[in-house]
């Protein structure tokens, strides 16, 4: 999951500094988040747009400092707006990630560096076997759960309703399992109908 450890850099797309008043209610938040450089233009385009629209749904103020965005404001309002942030940094279209901004959608972070090590080939292949050729079989998973997925620097990243979340994050772990992707594609069919 996305997170912090102890405020340390663990990542180039995760909150690099929390101040230590970590979202008492009525505190003021500030987190840094590291953008990595693929992703800079989609928060610079428009003269920083999709700040200022994140700011203004969430109340908090967004700016892009360099190669950081910078939100600071109330705790939880805040970390709405970190976790759109950090679905744009993981990937993600603006359009989608603020789908986050309601009540009722989530992100969930798969990392396979931790979950495989550090072998580049390794994590290159799983991350193969999840898109699929030519993103096929990315888009049947989208498609089949209702939720949306970016893979890719190591990580497969999620954003969905609870149900449609737990049905795509399970499919994915099959498929890192070495289960076939028709017996996947069934499974997420057979969910779909409420079998």
């Amino acid at each position: 999951m996305i997170g912090v450890s102890g405020g340390r850099y663990l990542k180039d797309w995760r909150v690099i500094f929390t101040p230590s008043a970590r979202g008492k209610q009525g505190s003021l938040v500030m987190k840094l988040i590291a953008v990595p450089q693929e992703r800079l233009a989609i928060f610079r385009k428009n003269d920083g747009a999709l700040l200022k629209d994140i700011g203004k749904e969430s109340g908090v103020s967004a700016k892009l400092d360099g190669e950081t965005v910078a939100l600071e404001g109330e705790g939880g309002t805040e970390w709405i707006a970190e976790q759109v942030v950090t679905a744009v940094c993981l990937g993600f279209e603006p359009k989608i990630a603020k789908k986050l901004f309601g009540d009722d959608f989530f992100l969930e972070v798969i990392e396979l560096g931790r979950l495989y090590g550090r072998s580049k080939r390794k994590i290159e292949r799983y991350e193969g076997r999840v898109i699929g050729t030519d993103g096929r079989m990315r888009k049947k998973l989208e498609e089949l759960s209702g939720a949306f997925l970016a893979v890719g620097d190591e990580h497969v990243a999620i954003i969905g309703r609870f149900e449609e979340l737990k049905n795509l994050r399970e499919a994915i772990t099959k498929i890192l399992e070495g289960s076939e992707h028709n017996t996947v594609l069934r499974l997420l069919q057979y969910k779909r109908k409420g079998l």
